[in-house]
């Protein structure tokens, strides 16, 4: 009889536990991409100046400085081991954003979420850990944006919160408004901003966003650190030289002019991608000897899953197969980089 109760009981939980994976339509319930702040393709430091409105550190961050006058730096941190801020997970790295010389305005540090359609008319609750220097306000704001020719922003204001001096998590549950009679377009996303009104030195890691009233243990988007990275290919992917010359792509000459060379992304991106690339003096299509580069493009031939770059060059010959690839010169700041991003 007691073996048949504790089995009952098994049964009991292991079908509240089903349902309770059902109803998040996913096991893993965190829909922030890098929230664990793993992946750092565009590198490990910025400088965001006064005016600065864009990514250009951690995966899927976006940074925008207002404040006149302001010095800025975002950086990658090392957890020391054994000192993440969550018991049973250690993470590797944390973000830190160091803002000095405010006077007035706003540095503003936001994800977004794919699809304003996620979590629509739902209660939802947003959760991070940080600390600060010194004792800091930062404002948060979940943000659901309709996109291009949709019906414009509808913001949500989350209560501010007071960061203090050491490791803590915070969390926050509100209602996220309906879609009823909006009209969606084209790159719609659910935005999580965070922002700063102060000087301040603030680290923060574990960023979460989920369905239900309930902070659930800091889970990455992916069950894995790879796939991790795969749902940051989605959104940009980047190849950076090595401390040698390094091939970025094959591809062949067509003309004595024009070199042809493709690049098939791991995962496909979001939407056709834009072309980013260090400047041309860093780059050579190699033949039998190396030809510089005039101008690098994308033809408009380009698709979420194959890319093909236009390379202007002189003194190739028509089929002669080739490299795309960083010169000697320039072989610690060649890079290309597909971007994709919301």
């Amino acid at each position: 009889v007691a073996n048949s109760a504790l089995e009952g009981t098994i049964l009991a939980r292991l079908g509240s536990l089903e349902s309770q994976a059902i109803a998040y339509g996913n096991p893993n319930p965190n829909v922030i991409i890098n929230g664990g702040m793993d992946i750092w393709q565009r590198g490990t430091t910025l400088s965001a100046v006064p005016g600065f409105n864009n990514y250009g550190a951690a995966d899927r961050w976006k940074y925008y400085n207002g404040v006149s006058g302001s010095t800025c730096s975002v950086s990658r941190q090392a957890f020391v081991p054994g000192a993440a801020p969550f018991a049973g997970y250690e993470s590797a790295y944390y973000q830190r954003i160091a803002l000095s010389g405010y006077t007035s305005g706003t540095f503003d540090f936001q994800t977004a979420v794919e699809d304003v359609r996620t979590f629509a008319g739902q209660v939802v609750t947003f959760s991070f850990f940080a600390k600060a220097a010194a004792t800091t306000v930062l404002s948060l704001f979940l943000q659901q944006t309709m996109g291009s020719g949709g019906s414009g922003t509808t913001t949500v204001n989350l209560s501010s919160q007071t960061i203090t001096t050491s490791w803590a998590r915070y969390s926050i549950t509100t209602t996220l408004g309906s879609l009823a009679g909006a009209t969606i377009g084209d790159n719609s996303n659910l935005n999580v901003l965070m922002r700063i009104n102060s000087n301040a030195t603030l680290d923060f890691w574990g960023v979460q966003l989920e369905k239900g009233s309930v902070a659930t243990a800091f889970r990455r988007n992916a069950p894995n650190i790879q796939a991790e990275l795969a749902a940051c290919h989605r959104y940009y992917w980047r190849a950076a030289s090595l401390a040698t010359a390094t091939n970025f792509s094959l591809g062949i000459a067509v003309t004595s002019t024009l070199f042809l060379a493709t690049i098939t992304p791991k995962v496909p991106f979001r939407v056709i991608p834009t072309l980013e690339a260090s400047a041309n003096s860093t780059l050579e299509i190699r033949t039998g000897g190396a030809s510089s580069i005039s101008s690098l493009g994308l033809e408009p031939t380009t698709t979420t899953e194959l890319v093909t770059l236009n390379a202007a060059v002189t003194a190739l010959t028509a089929g002669q197969a080739g490299l795309l690839r960083s010169t000697a010169s320039g072989a610690t700041t060649a890079f290309i980089a597909l971007s994709a991003e919301l």
